[in-house]
Parts: C-alpha cells; structure tokens; sequence
C-alpha cells in the first residue's frame, strides 16, 4: 500500500498531482502516523526495560518510569484514565493507573526517581529509624508508629520469617482505623535506646529490608537538640534530679549554641574552660543522661543499623524541610496515596519550643565554626553521614538531593554553594575540606 508521504512526494502540480484537499489529508495522515509509530517504540521500549527488571531501566530517558508515575503530578492523570484502556490493551495494567510525564513541566520535575527494587508493596518490611530532632515525633503521631511496632514486636519475632510477610494478628488492619499503606508496612522502629531487649534489636535489623530515616540538616537538628534539652532541664521539670554533667554544661559553660560554636570552634585560639569536656558531647562520642540527643546522630544510628553506602539494603529519607512531601511519596511506593498525608501539611510536634526561654537559632556567622566541629576527622562524621543518607536515598531525585546538599555546603560557608554540581556535592570529601578550613 502506498504511504502518505510518498502520495505528498508525487508534488501539487501536474497529471500525477493530488488535489490541496488531498494533500493537506495525506499530510495529516502522515504526521498521525510518525506520532503513532514514536508512541509504540517509547511503549515498546518500556516493555522490554520491564523484562529486564526494575533496576535495569534507563533513568536518563524521558520514557516515564513507574516509580515516577506513583507519586508524581496529579493533575496528570487525565492523559491515561478509563476511557483510554480500550486503546491501550497491549500495555501493562499499571499504565492505564499511571500519572505520567507532562511535556509542560520543566526539567526538574520531570526527572525520573531512583528504581524501586521491590516487587509488591506486600514485600516492603519497613524499619523506621528516628534521628531525633528531625521531625520523628511528627511521624509517630501521623503513621502511629508505636502502635504498628513496639506493640507488635514480639508477635512478629515469634510468627514471621522470610518467608511469611507481616500476617494480620502482628500489625494494624485497615479495619482498625485510618492508616496509610505506609503503616501498614511498618516492621519496627528504633529510636534512642529502644529497643531495649537488643536480641530484639538484632532480629529487625536482620529481618527489616527497608530502612527509612528522619534527617535534618546536621547544624540545625544539634541547634534543635541543644535548645530541646535546656528547656527540657530548667523548664519543663526544673525539680527532677539531672545529671551534674549536664547541669553544668548550660550554667557554666554555654547560655546557647552560638556561644558553644565559638568557644569550640578550632579555629579559636582561646580555649574555653569547657573545651576539653564538652567537645565530644557535642560531637557524639559521650554519652550523657539528659544530653542524649547529641548522642544519638547519624553515625549512632547508622552504626546500630548496620547500614553502609554499599549496603545491599535500600534506604528513603524524609527530610524535616519537606517531611509531607517526602513521606508522601514513600507511602505511594507501598500503594498509597501520594497525596494521602497533604491533610497534615500544617501539622508539626514540636515540644513545645515555641515557649522555650531558649529558642535560639545559631547565627550564620558561627555556622562555619559548627560545621568545623562536626567534620573533624577521628571525632566526628556527621556531615559525611548525612551527605551519604542523602546521596543513597532512593526516593529522592538527583535535583532533590543536590539542593539539600547545597544548602549544607551554604550553611558551612562554602562558596558559591548555589552553583555547584550534583558531581561535586554528592562525592565531596568532608575531611579533606575541615583540613583546608578549620585551622588557626
């Protein structure tokens, strides 16, 4: 059969000539059909990245990948609903579902997310690890976390194995309340010294093939965390007994965190009275009663769990900047809503700091001294951790994490932090940059 196009080629003059009418028809019929064919090749690409895998899928097309349909642009979802599955017979189920790709969005939103490696969100055993100071107690309340952990903790060490998935009688059902898919694949939950019985500890670690943590830009969450604890001593119970460690470290040394930042900062060649004992509360490595919160960072927390960048277990992140959103998407993955926790957009426990006689936030100006602290090689790797949580977490998109880190290297007082690349940022090397900067 003759094409179109070579009925176009025959020109618009003389014997062999089509009447205008035709041509503009041809025409038409020939760029429908170009349309047509670039259609089911991006269609029939996709197929087969799905036979390979999930992981195998080429995150740098433009071909809409599922893990971007779940939790992306809702107003998309027009382009592939009920009306169109009768034309769509030869595509995966999940298309006809899909939010796809807009060609009006820019660049950014487009970009595609990591792959997901799991196959049903029914696989999804979810250990939920709370960094404190970094919106974890939002969380709990929103995703009743306790509820579907602690509580079920020795249900599930006595029925479950790899092989049996989270029965009914060891978590919350749908039936027993509003609950997000995300609860319901809730497996455990680690926060400070919880849990207590570390057998208990060590078969979720083992069984847990998910681990999702809370995170906070390292400066502001130890700000939150200096803050927190003095109120939480001379405010919130001023009668309980306290650690005199602790006692000290705010009467005699420190009335708020830029005076701890400039009296520890290396760079200082006067050394503070507190120097030598408050420098490793601050940087992890003391633990004490009632400061715990310094000791409980990433690299605890990383450490308990196990996890390394080149570990075999995925990690997700929800950021207390965009906590919603993030854990909005995170629940889209295990079959949720994306748009299921938007109703607590506004909603945020905060300990009541909004009363704290001290409530104040460290001034830029110490930022740098603060960084210094936590980036000292041999004493502390907060901000290495951090960056690695942030690099290797697979709900976020590479825009995602390269602004979260830029921001960081602003804090710390790197030039031009706005300008750097996703390279730079995600492979920066915070030993070498304290080596360079935090000296007399």
């Amino acid at each position: 059969m003759r094409s179109p196009l070579a009925a176009v080629r025959r020109g618009s003059g003389g014997s062999g000539s089509l009447p205008r009418r035709s041509y503009i028809v041809a025409m038409a019929s020939f760029v429908a059909g170009a349309l047509s064919f670039v259609a089911l090749s991006q269609v029939a690409q996709f197929l087969s990245a799905l036979e390979l895998g999930s992981r195998t899928l080429d995150t740098s097309s433009k071909i809409p990948s599922v893990q971007t349909w779940l939790a992306e642009f809702p107003e998309n979802k027009a382009h592939v609903n009920d009306e169109n599955k009768s034309n769509n017979k030869g595509v995966p189920e999940a298309i006809n579902k899909a939010i796809v790709f807009s060609t009006e969005k820019d660049s950014v939103d487009n970009e595609p997310l990591p792959p997901w490696p799991f196959e049903s969100p029914a696989h999804v055993r979810v250990l939920f690890v709370h960094v404190g100071k970094a919106g974890g107690m939002s969380l709990n309340a929103r995703l009743k976390v306790l509820d579907q952990t602690r509580k079920f903790l020795k249900c599930r060490q006595k029925y479950e194995t790899d092989e049996q998935f989270l029965k009914d009688k060891c978590r919350i059902t749908p039936g027993m309340g509003g609950v997000s898919k995300l609860t319901l694949r809730l497996f455990g939950h680690m926060h400070r010294s919880f849990p207590e019985d570390k057998k208990a500890e060590k078969w979720l670690v083992e069984h847990s093939n998910l681990l999702l943590f809370t995170i906070r830009d390292p400066i502001a969450r130890l700000t939150s965390a200096f803050n927190y604890a003095r109120y939480m001593i001379f405010e919130y119970n001023p009668k309980k007994e306290r650690d005199p460690q602790a006692i000290k470290f705010y009467k005699e040394c420190f009335a708020n965190m830029d005076e701890c930042a400039s009296a520890l900062d290396p760079r200082n060649s006067t050394k503070h009275a507190c120097s030598n004992s408050a420098l490793p509360i601050v940087q992890g490595r003391t633990q004490v009663p009632d400061l715990d919160h310094f000791y409980y960072n990433y690299a605890h927390y990383i450490q308990r769990v196990e996890w390394t960048p080149g570990d075999v277990r995925p990690i997700v992140v929800v950021r207390t900047e965009s906590m919603w959103t993030d854990v909005g998407r995170i629940n889209a993955y295990v079959g949720g809503k994306p748009d299921y926790f938007e109703q607590f957009m506004d909603f945020k426990l905060t300990h009541g700091s909004e009363s704290f006689a001290v409530n104040k936030e460290l001034s830029d100006a110490h930022g740098v001294a603060m960084c210094c602290i936590l980036a000292q090689p041999g004493h502390s790797r907060e901000l290495q951790n951090y960056q690695e949580l942030v690099v290797h977490a697979i709900n976020l998109k590479i825009s995602e994490k390269r602004q979260t880190l830029r921001s960081l290297h602003h804090n710390c007082g790197i030039a031009g932090a706005a300008d750097l690349t996703w390279e730079h940022v995600s492979t920066f090397n915070w030993a070498t940059w304290h080596a360079e900067s935090c000296h007399l």
